[in-house]
């Protein structure tokens, strides 16, 4: 069982290597982006050891640097996802099928004329 958790984990893409990318595409420095998490630049250079972090620490890292950290590690899951269309967005949906019948309707009667 232990090797197949090892397996699992091994596929993962490192974080700290993502957090790392994201604090040299950004305009803070450790000791800024410690000061809005309010932690050491030293624990954000942890951070980009780290090759896992916790969901709370790359949600507060993602409002930072105004990035979703999730998106690098879903896509790396390379996971079919499952769309979900609004109620709105099927009436809108609907909505454009009956204008596109209606305009097929007058461009009829124009040729007809």
């Amino acid at each position: 069982m232990a090797s197949r958790a090892k397996q699992i984990s091994s596929e993962m893409p490192h974080i700290g290597s993502i957090v790392k990318e994201n604090i040299e595409k950004s305009r803070y420095n450790q000791a800024q982006i410690g000061r809005f998490l309010n932690i050491s630049a030293v624990g954000v250079s942890r951070y980009t050891a780290e090759k896992s972090l916790q969901c709370y620490i790359l949600w507060n890292l993602s409002k930072v640097f105004q990035v979703n950290l999730f998106e690098p590690i879903g896509q790396a899951l390379a996971l079919p996802t499952q769309n979900v269309i609004s109620p709105n967005e099927l009436l809108l949906q609907q909505r454009v099928i009956d204008l596109e019948k209606e305009l097929a309707i007058y461009k009829e009667i124009v040729r007809a004329r």
